[in-house]
């Protein structure tokens, strides 16, 4: 309950445009769930940045756990499920 009163909501908000393509709660291990999934099927990251037509940066980015300082979007986030057929949100 402390912490709601503690925490600095500004340093969350500014800049960010959360409403725009919101990223879900990723499950623990995101990035090497993802990168595991694409070298079982010799995937690039170049690859895959490729089919899904966005830049490769987003895909190192959450492959190394940092998809929400990168303002990596839901979106991308599901394209890359649905591609590779796995779960890297946490829906519960």
């Amino acid at each position: 309950m402390n912490d709601a009163q503690k925490r600095d909501s500004k340093h969350w908000e500014d800049g960010a445009d959360y409403e725009r393509d919101p990223l879900p709660y990723l499950v623990r291990g995101y990035g090497d769930r993802l990168a595991n999934a694409r070298a079982a099927i010799d995937l690039g990251t170049a690859e895959l940045a490729g089919e899904l037509d966005v830049d490769e940066a987003d895909i190192i980015a959450i492959e190394r756990g940092r998809a929400t300082s990168a303002d990596v979007g839901g979106s991308l986030i599901t394209a890359i499920e649905e591609r590779l057929d796995i779960t890297l949100s946490d829906d519960s």
